[in-house]
């Protein structure tokens, strides 16, 4: 059984948290990366030169949908700190799917803000957890030139840091039962909006 494990024990923070801010490239592309639901996390990677993936950004929130989301957190700080990048939006593909109000999906949302800076739109292929752990499973043990690590998450990423520190983690049953479930709690939507950047 996984129950109580950190989905990502390869994870190490003084590897895999950088030393001082990490400063985003204008000539890079700039990947928005969203979990959804009524507690939407969005991550903001690039990838530099070396072959890294750099963790940038996150927004956490709960009790809101996406499109308040955007609104009220993502696009300021694309505004203040972005501006001109180009973007590219991806993230669990459930969020293609419409909703039953009114058959508005969230990625049809995001497409609406694509004016405003957010880009194109295509969601993750699959949200099998296998191939999402996997990949970043592989990038958090992988090293690039002159031994750096190929993830890195900026120093003040408090969530996410807690996330793949073990607070996403798979569930633990209180009767004893074995799981290899993750646990969906306040930091899994972190963390499984990093895995589909």
């Amino acid at each position: 059984s996984k129950g109580g494990l950190p989905v990502h024990p390869m994870f190490n923070r003084d590897i895999h948290v950088a030393k001082g801010p990490l400063i985003p490239n204008k000539g890079n592309l700039l990947l928005i990366s969203a979990d959804f639901g009524l507690t939407p996390a969005i991550l903001l990677k690039q990838q530099d030169a070396y072959g890294r993936v750099l963790t940038l950004d996150e927004i956490v929130t709960f009790g809101m949908g996406i499109e308040r989301a955007i609104e009220t957190k993502l696009l300021p700080l694309i505004r203040q700190k972005y501006d001109g990048f180009e973007c590219f939006v991806t993230g669990d593909p459930s969020g293609g799917s419409g909703s039953q109000a009114n058959e508005v999906s969230c990625a049809d949302i995001f497409r609406q803000y694509a004016k405003q800076g957010l880009g194109k739109v295509k969601l993750a292929w699959s949200n099998n957890p296998i191939h999402r752990q996997g990949a970043t499973d592989k990038y958090l043990g992988m090293l690039v030139d002159r031994g750096m690590p190929a993830y890195v998450l900026d120093p003040g990423l408090t969530w996410l840091t807690q996330a793949l520190g073990g607070k996403y983690q798979f569930k633990k049953f209180k009767d004893g039962r074995q799981s290899n479930e993750v646990d969906k709690n306040d930091w899994s939507h972190t963390g499984e909006a990093c895995e589909y950047g």
